[in-house]
């Protein structure tokens, strides 16, 4: 968190300038974890109760909507190792099956693969992204790929075909009017 001005004199800032100072917020979550428990709140009402406990510690449990065959306290670490804006790598290490959670928005465009094999996104703790991934080392990666923008690709596809096959037909009509003598 950066501030304006000179520090209080009990603060003890990770980084001072003459304008600014820099507090770092230690308990902050990393961006890709793997909680260690993992419960289902189906309900929507439920699971946003539960998230606004004071209690809730999203390091300790993560709620699912649909139940994952876990073991009650799961091991491991996941870290981001590449990322653009419609992907993100990471690099996980389970010591026993789990849940890695991607602290960033669930959305139904997005798709997860585990070792390049397509695998289900799971919505976590009612906004994030998490995948169930098996004890051992893994590469699990994140693509933005949204049947919209399939639908889209597909149809300016055919638009330049239609556009192409108009283009020859023009071509061809003007050639044999040419030919006949005819002036365009």
């Amino acid at each position: 968190v950066v501030f304006r001005g000179d520090p209080p004199p009990d603060v003890h800032p990770a980084f001072i300038s003459p304008d600014y100072w820099v507090m770092e917020n230690t308990g902050a979550l990393p961006r890709a974890f793997v909680p260690r428990h993992v419960e289902v709140a189906a309900d929507e009402k439920e699971r946003l109760g539960r998230l606004h406990q004071p209690e809730f510690d999203a390091r300790e449990t993560a709620y699912i909507e649909t139940n994952l065959a876990l073991p009650d306290v799961c091991e491991g670490s996941a870290e981001i190792v590449a990322e653009i804006p419609a992907r993100v790598t990471l690099a996980v290490k389970m010591q026993t099956p789990g849940l890695v959670v991607l602290g960033d928005l669930w959305d139904k465009g997005w798709r997860a693969y585990l070792d390049g094999k397509s695998v289900p996104i799971y919505r976590t703790d009612h906004a994030l992204r998490g995948v169930q991934v098996p004890a051992g080392n893994a590469t699990l990666e994140f693509r933005y790929e949204p049947v919209s923008l399939a639908w889209g690709l597909r149809l300016a596809g055919i638009s330049l075909l239609v556009l192409f096959f108009c283009g020859v037909t023009a071509f061809r009509v003007r050639q044999k009017l040419t030919e006949d003598g005819r002036a365009i």
